[in-house]
């Protein structure tokens, strides 16, 4: 099978779990990406992997009418030379309007959205508040209806898209999920050091993850966890500078507590980083399914999330979920993890990962899309 994606093919995105399954299955794996991201992709690393880089596009724009033609075409040229039977688009946002050109591609054509996407960009294009959006929803709107298959990695997302589709759509769920083997055979890495305790929260530097919560929960610790534990931050490097500044001054402000502020990490790095961690933190505004969450219930660790609609499938009473955007309440959560960490609970979460969201199990699901 030949297959052509439309993704993010960074070694630290989750797209690449997707198309490494299907290139170790003697696919033959093709990848564009949005110019945006270019700069993070490791070509050697996708070449070892049997995945050929195709290059970057210019994102589909109704004010750029010539540049979204000429993309068009390219993508179409890709399509018929390379005798693609599957495009497969992941991320809606801005990538889900190159379904507008459907009938003219001639193969199977895919979506899998990721969150945000969905629930928040084009959720708010709806709200019409801006000229732009009067125009911008309807094609959205068009371009999802004319998918021949679409997958979610949350039922929140699910029934997103069948309200924005009139439920003409149906889509199916199927996770990124936790590629067991791999996080299980990752050693120690002798270039992270840290000594004792520490409490990880392993989000990218963005508004959207709401660091700015967990940092004010600091304050509200009592002393001994303070002098117990270091307190993780990830990405420093990320291109939202200014973020990442407002965030270091709102660590500088802790004189009292070890707060570490490491740059992004690759993936074998990062699951180093998540094994040997007390406790991950997530405090973002919008969600699906994080994939670092269901990694940390895989290992065993306990989880804190916020108060947003998770699937209760995955996301059920054995991990600790936040009822208020609070930071008084998150700083008592996190007391109550790591003072009275149940194991039947954690347990548990490994074995509903076990059953609910094995990537393996997951991408079996979507072979069955590709062929169907």
């Amino acid at each position: 099978m030949n297959i052509l994606y439309l993704c993010d093919p960074s070694i630290k995105s989750h797209d690449l779990t997707w198309m490494k399954y299907f290139a170790k299955r003697n696919n033959r794996v093709f990848v564009i990406h949005r110019n945006t991201v270019s700069k993070h992709i490791d070509t050697d690393y996708l070449t070892n992997l049997e995945i050929k880089l195709i290059g970057g596009i210019n994102d589909f724009s109704i004010l750029r009418p010539f540049s979204t033609l000429k993309t068009f075409l390219f993508i179409k040229s890709i399509v018929i030379k390379l005798n693609i039977d599957v495009f497969h688009i992941i991320y809606a946002e801005p990538n889900a309007l190159w379904a507008l050109f459907k009938n003219n591609f001639k193969c199977k054509i895919g979506l899998t959205t990721r969150g945000t996407d969905i629930l928040v960009t084009i959720t708010q294009f709806s709200l019409f508040k801006k000229f732009q959006d009067y125009y911008i929803f309807p094609l959205y709107r068009s371009a999802l209806k004319k998918f021949d298959f679409i997958t979610c990695t949350s039922n929140s997302q699910k029934d997103k898209i069948e309200q924005i589709t009139d439920y003409l759509v149906s889509p199916f769920i199927i996770r990124t999920g936790v590629d067991f083997a791999s996080i299980m055979k990752t050693a120690s890495n002798n270039s992270i050091s840290i000594d004792g305790k520490y409490i990880l929260f392993p989000r990218t530097m963005k508004p959207l993850y709401n660091h700015e919560l967990a940092i004010s929960s600091l304050k509200f610790l009592n002393d001994t966890i303070k002098s117990s534990y270091t307190f993780i931050f990830l990405d420093k490097d990320s291109e939202d500078s200014g973020y990442v500044r407002s965030i270091q001054k709102l660590i500088n402000q802790y004189f009292d507590i070890n707060i570490l502020f490491l740059e992004r990490q690759d993936k074998k790095s990062f699951i180093y980083l998540l094994k040997s961690t007390s406790l991950v933190v997530i405090t973002a505004k919008s969600d699906g399914s994080p994939v670092t969450a269901m990694e940390a219930m895989a290992l065993g660790i306990p989880v804190i999330l916020p108060p947003l609609n998770y699937d209760s499938d995955i996301f059920g009473d054995w991990i600790f979920k936040l009822e208020s955007w609070d930071a008084n309440e998150l700083a008592k959560t996190i007391t109550k993890a790591l003072t009275g960490i149940c194991h039947s609970n954690t347990k548990k979460a490994q074995t509903i990962i076990h059953k609910h969201a094995d990537t393996e199990k997951e991408m079996a699901k979507l072979l069955e899309l590709y062929k169907s």
